[in-house]
């Protein structure tokens, strides 16, 4: 069995115009975004301004969502209450990667894997384009 190796340095030159090419288009994303964006609240507007709820064109339909969502005034209370209540559910599930890592330094493997939580070892590219 033949084994292909790829050549390193094609390999990145392709990286690098792939993310050249990305971040070319998250230029148009952007622009594209802040459109949509102005667009949508001129919608919302039009429709408030004329007691309607929702509306039709021809390419497709709108209506106004109400919701309710969090807006934390003041942490400490907030998490004062999560944790009497037991409310943990209230938080997302995601560590902050940089204080773990802190926390691991200090504390170290042993003692987090005894309060549920271990390391995983996540491998990721840096790339530095040449200049």
């Amino acid at each position: 069995m033949v084994i292909k190796v790829s050549n390193p340095g094609v390999l990145i030159d392709k990286l690098v115009k792939a993310r050249k090419a990305k971040a070319a288009n998250a230029v148009i994303t952007k622009r594209l975004d802040e459109e949509y964006k102005a667009i949508e609240a001129e919608v919302m507007e039009t429709l408030e301004a004329q007691g309607l709820a929702g509306a039709k064109g021809k390419l497709g339909t709108v209506s106004i969502i109400n919701s309710i969502v969090p807006d934390v005034q003041d942490w400490d209370k907030f998490y004062a209450m999560i944790k009497k209540n037991g409310w943990f559910h209230l938080l997302n599930r995601a560590p902050n990667a940089p204080a773990f890592r802190e926390a691991l330094e200090i504390k170290g493997e042993a003692w987090m894997e005894k309060n549920g939580v271990t390391p995983f070892h996540k491998k990721t590219l840096s790339l530095t384009a040449a200049k």
